[in-house]
């Protein structure tokens, strides 16, 4: 298996199908959707110098992306793989993106490289815990069918919902996302109001009129 840059734009099709077909393969299911995929190669945070596709006899059966996380001092991999020998795809992946990291990291001890599996994708989890990787947080997915209808909560007494409308409306949202993650898990509440804004506006399908503010 041979590893080659990835080129993007021209890559970005074939990147979106390798990160999906990769979670079916080994879920069953998809999270991620083709938006989300884009935003991962292509945000802010997204480091496309470092990213990977992986070929055998010229087919691709992998993909390798890196972010920068620069206030949290960290390097997150995101390695997809498809096919056969899927382990061992994983593993060059997965070694590719630690290399990448130590890059992005210049022998600064503060710096730390992370990574992220579902529980259903058992390769992926036991290359990662091959690889030192240890579990540090779970996140809970829910979900709700929409087949049946739903019951609309109500708002308590005194507040109102309306959608965001102008430059002031998503400085308050700023504000309100700010305050409600600042215990969250890696969060950063120094980040300024111009970085948000930014890495919100470079996300595929952003519109403001789509927050609600109570």
């Amino acid at each position: 298996m041979d590893l080659r840059p990835l080129d993007l734009p021209a890559d970005l099709d074939l990147a979106v199908t390798l990160a999906r077909d990769s979670e079916q393969e080994s879920m069953g299911w998809i999270d991620l959707t083709p938006g989300h995929v884009v935003s991962l190669l292509t945000g802010p945070d997204a480091v496309p110098a470092e990213g990977r596709i992986a070929e055998v006899d010229g087919t691709p059966v992998g993909l390798l992306n890196i972010e920068i996380d620069r206030p949290l001092h960290e390097v997150f991999i995101d390695a997809f793989a498809v096919g056969e020998l899927l382990v061992d795809r994983l593993r060059v992946l997965v070694g590719a993106g630690l290399e990448a990291a130590r890059r992005l990291a210049e022998g600064d001890p503060q710096w730390r490289v992370g990574a992220g599996c579902h529980p259903e994708q058992v390769a992926y989890g036991a290359v990662l815990g091959e690889c030192g990787f240890v579990p540090a947080r779970r996140f809970w997915r829910m979900a709700l069918g929409l087949s049946q209808p739903r019951d609309v909560p109500t708002s308590p007494d005194g507040v109102t919902l309306r959608v965001a409308r102008d430059d002031a409306d998503v400085r308050t949202v700023w504000e309100i996302d700010a305050a409600s993650f600042a215990d969250h898990y890696g969060a950063h509440t120094d980040e300024s109001f111009e970085t948000w804004i930014a890495d919100i506006e470079a996300r595929p399908g952003h519109r403001i009129d789509r927050w609600w503010i109570a």
